[in-house]
């Protein structure tokens, strides 16, 4: 044997990498483990670190038996066997767990209580620092045995029973005192009990997502005390903002905050959480609310945008990504001018933008100028996605200069441009001093042949660094342009 190998920590980097070949990894691991006695204990650490399915543990015990498609244990279980079952158990590091009944073989509370009796409160998992628990019947006995003081990521949902409530929060109620927990998620029928209970924990990530209860100011008080929390995914499509009261150091170390729910009640909810202290530097943004307005009901749904943007300007001094979705919504009346930056204008006070990032928002019209004030008002951008817009509200090629000028550190532009505006001034561009990074260029506009060469010329005249244009507008010719993109770099390389 290589002396090398009697380093730990070689012999687990290698078993790290064997473990991620494809099809091969894990049997790769358990004939090490079965080959070598010197590499036997790391390779069966490593190959029992992830469990998908409990049963592979509970198979070391002898009494376990299936009777109608259900797993119980038959028997006394003996000193030897009980030990090699802890000893595997100790092993595990990541935990996913689901105790439906309707998946046969399943296992029987019974199992789980008689397994709690043998441990006599002792930590079965003693090294246990993540956990996806998916329960779908009730009661839960299994779940307290799910205890460790290295616990980390913690995934809770539930479907079917409404009697949940307690059991979780006994559960974290039960973890050790120097458990250091950090990110939760909780889904389904989960309870308020439950949040209440992460008061105790150092906790960084909290999710809460599709709970049957409504976001409540007693809710947003026991988040704002989590003192350490820098991120927050919430949905808010039960949200009641009846006596909503946020104190003003509400969640001051929060850095990113991503929501779901309808425009009025994330705005709503932005202009009280979290509080204007703040660190907040990430938001993200899903309008899932379906909606198909008419060309009457567009001037109150633009308005709604803007109190949206409105709210988040009280971030302006830290936000630094933005990203808003609404793939829910179908827009009926796409041909109406919506101007741009009558929506985008509240942003403009975010002069620390980096990431802008809008996707399936209704068409928006912008002019040359408008694409200026906005270049010079975010020249940290880094990557920016506008929404679509129509090409008869789209600006010139020209007007994509702007970006050149004030956004030194652009990478990646998604924008719409009126292609068949034949009024290329390269003059305009050529000779003026340019400090531009930008490599990735999409157009979300239908690009005319006849002037696909000069518009190319633009941009390669702009963009001195470009080196990929795409579309999904008439791919076959933005195809093209790539191409003689791709020649004209080959040459210039020359």
């Amino acid at each position: 044997m290589h002396i090398a190998l009697a380093i730990p920590e070689i012999v687990q980097g290698i078993f790290a990498q064997v473990d991620t070949l494809p099809g091969t990894g894990r049997g790769d691991l358990a004939s090490a483990a079965r080959c070598c006695r010197h590499l036997s204990e790391p390779a069966l650490d490593r190959l029992w670190s992830r469990m998908w399915d409990l049963r592979s543990l509970l198979n070391l015990l002898d009494g376990l038996v299936e009777e109608d498609g259900i797993c119980i244990l038959r028997g006394k279980v003996h000193r030897k066997e009980w030990t090699r079952f802890t000893s595997y158990a100790a092993r595990i590091r990541v935990l996913y767990y689901t105790n439906n009944p309707q998946t046969p073989p399943s296992i029987d509370a019974s199992v789980f209580i008689q397994i709690g009796r043998l441990s006599q409160g002792k930590l079965l998992f003693p090294r246990l620092i993540a956990l996806y628990f998916t329960a779908s019947r009730f009661p839960v006995p299994e779940l307290l045995l799910f205890k460790a003081e290295s616990l980390l990521d913690l995934e809770f949902t539930c479907w079917n029973s409404t009697n949940m409530d307690y059991a979780l929060a006994n559960y974290l109620t039960s973890l050790p005192d120097s458990c250091r927990l950090r990110s939760v998620l909780f889904s389904g029928r989960t309870s308020k009990l439950s949040v209440a209970s992460l008061a105790r924990f150092p906790l960084l990530k909290l999710t809460v997502t599709d709970v049957p209860w409504d976001v409540d100011s007693k809710m947003l008080g026991v988040i704002s005390g989590l003192d350490c929390l820098t991120e927050l995914v919430l949905d808010l499509k039960n949200i009641n903002f009846d006596s909503l009261d946020v104190p003003r150091d509400a969640c001051t170390a929060l850095e990113s905050l991503n929501i779901d729910g309808s425009l009025h009640t994330m705005s709503s909810f932005l202009k009280k959480f979290p509080g204007p202290s703040s660190r907040l530097r990430s938001l993200s943004l899903f309008q899932s609310t379906i909606i198909v307005p008419s060309s009457e009901e567009l001037p109150v749904l633009v308005d709604a945008w803007r109190d949206l943007f409105f709210a988040i300007a009280r971030y302006s001094s830290t936000l630094r990504t933005i990203m808003g979705d609404s793939s829910a919504v179908f827009w009926s009346a796409s041909d109406l001018p919506i101007s741009g930056m009558r929506i985008l204008e509240p942003l403009l006070a975010c002069k620390c933008i980096d990431n802008f990032f809008m996707f399936h928002f209704p068409p928006l019209w912008f002019t040359n100028h408008d694409i200026d004030i906005i270049a010079s008002a975010w020249p940290a951008l880094i990557v920016a996605h506008f929404p679509i817009s129509p090409p008869a509200g789209a600006p010139s090629p020209t007007a994509l200069y702007a970006f050149a000028k004030h956004c030194p550190h652009l990478d990646d532009l998604q924008i719409s441009v009126d292609t068949r505006d034949t009024r290329v001034k390269l003059a305009t561009v050529r000779g003026a001093p340019v400090r531009h990074s930008l490599r990735r260029l999409r157009i979300e506009t239908p690009l005319v042949e006849s002037t696909a060469a000069d518009v190319l010329a633009l941009f390669v005249a702009m963009f001195p660094q470009l080196d990929t244009i795409g579309s999904d507008s008439n791919p076959e010719v933005w195809e093209g342009v790539n191409g003689l993109l791709t020649e004209y770099r080959a040459r210039t390389a020359e």
